[in-house]
């Protein structure tokens, strides 16, 4: 599946003295090809979160549209918005996102349990890639940052989607699950995904057919990778 977007731009009014526009997104064209990993990096408060965020249909754009194969993603109602996010999209947010009263496995395969599905072998597969099998019956207040992180991702993953937007997926990773977790984000991509990971971490350089940057809302690329 791929995603473009169209003339995107994404403000916010600040109120002062005199009432003032954030551009937090400036005006952009930009493509996520299927079976592609594309990065973007660039500093706290560059607007990389915020265009993440917009292109994974939680955060409506001020102008333009976002295409999913064509489909004008913001033209559907906010419940069939949600059910087409849980099917077809993947996505790792920054910072803790457990569900405080499931215990691990039962945060992984949350989206299964959303459509009364079972999903347990494929939330198993997943605590086993991510190394937390031994975890699967722990509550996430006893948890490790990095423990957290890997759970969150697992549960980006677990059904498979079609479209990945990981939002510092390494953060609060050591070097060895920093590269079991790219190493699945590569693989995924080359299954057929599109995949965008928003870094400020130059270990996932490696991994991305397309490199971009952002600074203060505007969007450029640095480079591509050959073929």
């Amino acid at each position: 599946m791929e995603v473009r977007a169209q003339q995107i731009r994404k403000e916010y009014i600040r109120t002062s003295r005199d009432t003032n526009i954030l551009t937090a997104v400036a005006s952009c064209d930009f493509l996520i090809p299927a079976g592609q990993v594309t990065v973007i990096h660039g500093s706290s408060g560059s607007g990389k979160s915020t265009l993440l965020n917009v292109l994974a249909g939680i955060l409506h754009p001020t102008e333009g549209k976002v295409f999913y194969d064509g489909m004008d993603l913001y033209a559907k109602r906010d419940e069939k918005l949600s059910g087409f996010r849980n099917l077809h999209i993947g996505y790792v947010p920054q910072g803790r996102s457990a569900v405080s009263s499931l215990n691990v496995l039962e945060n992984v395969k949350l989206p299964y349990a959303l459509y009364e599905e079972d999903g347990s072998s494929a939330a198993l597969e997943m605590t086993e890639r991510f190394g937390i099998r031994d975890l699967c019956e722990v509550m996430p207040d006893c948890l490790s940052g990095g423990e957290l992180r890997r759970m969150a991702i697992a549960r980006a993953l677990v059904r498979k989607p079609e479209v990945i937007f990981a939002d510092e997926p390494t953060g609060d990773l050591d070097d060895e699950n920093t590269k079991t977790v790219l190493d699945s984000l590569r693989q995924l991509a080359k299954e057929g995904a599109a995949v965008l990971i928003v870094t400020h971490e130059e270990e996932a350089f490696t991994y991305a057919d397309r490199i971009f940057s952002m600074n203060a809302g505007k969007l450029s690329q640095e480079s591509c990778r050959p073929g």
